[in-house]
């Protein structure tokens, strides 16, 4: 496999060096002007045969609008999701190798490891899926908790604020019965477990 990574996030980078290594693979990385240029990035990927690709959303939409998918050798698209990425999108990482897996990445931390992870699955389709692409699930390694304001755990189905052990993300959520996670509202001023917080 050849690793490349066109994402701004630094866990990113991480991410791909850790599986790249444990994996023996390698990773390559393009020249800024390359990412820069959509037309000599599309092209920079084919040539290199990059197989596994880390890449933020406005770079996913702009390869998949411009690659049509011609870049045959990839074979897993990583993309960051805090929660803006919508079924299009979803699409959008189909589009860019016929045989590709798409993979959501829910804020990854420094340490490479996203707190919750997506496949698009392979029957996917705009029609029936939801206007905003799921968090995923959970890892094993790192459990999410969905809670209220006073630190009840939420019900299947529930509205709560997404945590990772300590780690409240600020996040609006609910879980599943098949264990998805999906986001309700990102982290903001307006958020009611926020206010709730502060009249504590």
């Amino acid at each position: 496999d050849r690793f490349a990574v066109v994402s701004p996030r630094p866990g990113h980078l991480v991410s791909a060096l850790s599986s790249a290594f444990g994996a023996g693979a390698a990773v390559v990385l393009p020249d800024p002007s390359v990412t820069a240029d959509i037309a000599a990035l599309t092209g920079w990927l084919r040539d290199n045969a990059v197989t596994v690709l880390y890449v933020s959303a406005p770079i996913l939409r702009a390869l998949a609008a411009h690659a049509g998918g011609s870049l045959a050798a990839l074979r897993y698209v990583f993309v960051g999701n805090s929660g803006e990425l919508i079924s299009h999108d979803a699409a959008a990482l189909r589009q860019l190798s016929a045989g590709g897996q798409g993979v959501s990445l829910y804020r990854v931390g420094a340490d490479g490891r996203p707190l919750a992870v997506y496949e698009v699955p392979a029957d996917f389709r705009i029609e029936t899926a939801p206007v905003r692409v799921p968090l995923g699930r959970d890892l094993p390694a790192n459990p999410a908790q969905l809670c209220h304001p006073g630190g009840q755990l939420a019900a299947i189905g529930e509205v709560a604020e997404i945590c990772f052990g300590s780690h409240h993300t600020g996040d609006l959520g609910r879980r599943w019965a098949d264990g998805t996670i999906e986001l309700v509202s990102r982290a903001g001023e307006g958020s009611p477990i926020r206010k709730a917080q502060g009249a504590q």
